[in-house]
């Protein structure tokens, strides 16, 4: 008896650190061949990162001590590719190390992580402004200007929405989080792609290869393209129930 009531005690104890759909049969959800291709995509994004930002570093820290133009590189690949590319990945249930958060705590590691990177990536911007007597007369320079106005923008709309700012009854809380998701994720996109640039500029080119720089580019626009992908169905998704709302 009493080594039964041990085996039911041992099982329900093991079922507390189980989530509910894994004590069920796999088999009989159908949604567990997407969980599963969600869960290493994810894996496969955050290695994509890693190898990007890495790289980056490593052709940034070639010599010591760091001129102007390396800690561009540093401060802006760390604040778009790493703070900010988590601080939206954060946000999502199924990402790997926010997965076992609240709801309440990844929107607070989202803006954490957003406010560092928006740091970060402005410092590297201005960092470079300052060095340079021409500014943005490269593909390079006015998309970094593009990201750097997405980026400040984006932050003073993601501060309105975090505090349900709003202008009367005109703006609605929902219309600024729609517009956060696309003015946030638009920076995200045009940095990765400003970042392409730098790819096949020449000094980076010279310090690896031609190859390797198109190898870079297709890491960097894999990444980028799954990461913005989510916050672009939940804009979509939101504006069609608006406009059903309004029609209904």
């Amino acid at each position: 008896m009493s080594e039964n009531s041990e085996r039911v005690t041992l099982l329900n104890e093991s079922r507390e650190f189980i989530p509910s759909d894994a004590v069920t049969d796999s088999s009989n959800n159908g949604n567990y061949q997407w969980m599963v291709f969600r869960d290493c995509m994810n894996t496969f994004v955050h290695s994509l990162i890693a190898l990007s930002v890495f790289v980056t570093l490593c052709f940034a820290f070639q010599s010591i001590p760091l001129s102007a133009f390396q800690l561009h590189i540093c401060l802006s690949v760390a604040g778009y590719q790493l703070l900010m590319s988590h601080g939206i990945l954060s946000i999502a249930c199924y990402n790997g190390w926010s997965s076992s958060m609240k709801h309440s705590h990844r929107r607070r590691s989202h803006w954490i992580l957003q406010l560092a990177g928006s740091i970060l990536a402005i410092a590297g911007s201005v960092i470079m402004i300052r060095h340079k007597t021409v500014n943005f007369n490269t593909v390079h320079g006015k998309l970094a200007l593009a990201a750097l106005t997405f980026t400040c923008v984006s932050l003073l709309n993601g501060v309105m929405t975090l505090y349900k700012v709003g202008v009367g009854n005109a703006v609605s809380s929902q219309t600024f989080k729609i517009s956060h998701l696309m003015i946030g994720s638009s920076a995200f996109a045009v940095s990765s792609v400003c970042l392409s640039f730098g790819f096949i500029k020449e000094s980076f080119r010279n310090w690896s290869s031609n190859e390797f720089a198109y190898i870079m580019i297709a890491i960097t626009s894999s990444y980028t393209i799954i990461i913005v992908l989510k916050p672009w169905f939940t804009i979509i998704s939101k504006l069609t129930n608006k406009v059903k709302s309004k029609i209904c």
